[in-house]
């Protein structure tokens, strides 16, 4: 069993005063950009969380013509601009709640 003074004494050389230490508001706050080979996604960052979100980040080629019903394809390749990803696409309309049968 490992003693309290030998854990102190280990501790002790990695802490940093309280003094030191920099709230999240001083954080960088840069818009953060991912690569995904085929397309760049500018995202933001949540200072509240420390994390950096993206939103509607597209995976997939759109299902439509031949790609209907099928495995999903690659996207599009789109290098020509960084796409924001701080919001989701707009839902797609539904038809509302199926009918209960009894």
């Amino acid at each position: 069993m490992v003693s309290f003074r030998l854990i102190t004494t280990l501790l002790g050389k990695f802490t940093v005063p309280i003094a030191q230490l920099q709230p999240y508001s001083t954080l960088p706050t840069l818009s953060p950009v991912v690569d995904l080979g085929y397309s760049q996604y500018e995202g933001y960052y949540d200072a509240t969380y420390g994390l950096n979100i993206y939103k509607g980040i597209r995976y997939a080629a759109p299902p439509v013509g031949r790609l209907r019903w099928q495995l999903p394809q690659r996207p599009a390749q789109n290098r020509s601009q960084v796409i924001p990803a701080t919001e989701y696409a707009p839902q797609c309309p539904q038809s509302g709640p199926a009918p209960e049968y009894v």
